[in-house]
């Protein structure tokens, strides 16, 4: 029963190799890096739905590791498309260490809401509605290469 818990993750390998070779390929990044982060919120909003049909949100689990890894390739290559040099750098430490503390917050604030309502739904709920805000985010951002930094 315990192997079922490594299929999703087996679908995100399988997606984040297809949808980085697909980004390379078509050297398109905020597009790749939007829908499959869209996807990961559609995959976690229907597997809260359908939590009482075991295969189909298993099923859900996978779309939304597919969305959740898939999106990888895309995103750390953005700041480098539309920022150069120092900004470039600057722009991937903040990155990181904004995803470093939202690995604190995010646990903590599912453990909140499971505690306050006995049940993980909300949780869930609570990232995917995140997810969907970041897809929107990355939508919005402009690609077109600016020179940022210092210059010599």
């Amino acid at each position: 029963m315990t192997l079922i818990s490594a299929i999703p993750y087996c679908v995100g390998l399988i997606a984040i190799l297809l949808v980085g070779w697909s980004s390379d390929r078509t050297k398109e990044r905020r597009w790749h890096t939007a829908l499959s982060i869209i996807v990961a919120s559609a995959g976690l909003l229907l597997a809260v739905m359908l939590r009482d049909r075991f295969a189909l949100s298993v099923a859900m689990f996978c779309i939304a590791a597919a969305g959740i890894y898939a999106y990888l390739p895309g995103f750390w290559s953005l700041p480098t498309s539309f920022l150069g040099g120092t900004a470039a750098a600057a722009s991937i430490g903040l990155i990181n260490s904004v995803g470093n503390l939202g690995g604190f917050v995010g646990p903590y604030v599912i453990g909140l809401v499971r505690t306050s309502t006995g049940q993980f739904k909300g949780g869930l709920l609570l990232v995917s509605a995140a997810l969907a805000v970041s897809g929107a985010v990355v939508l919005l951002v402009r690609v077109n290469r600016v020179s940022v930094g210092i210059h010599s």
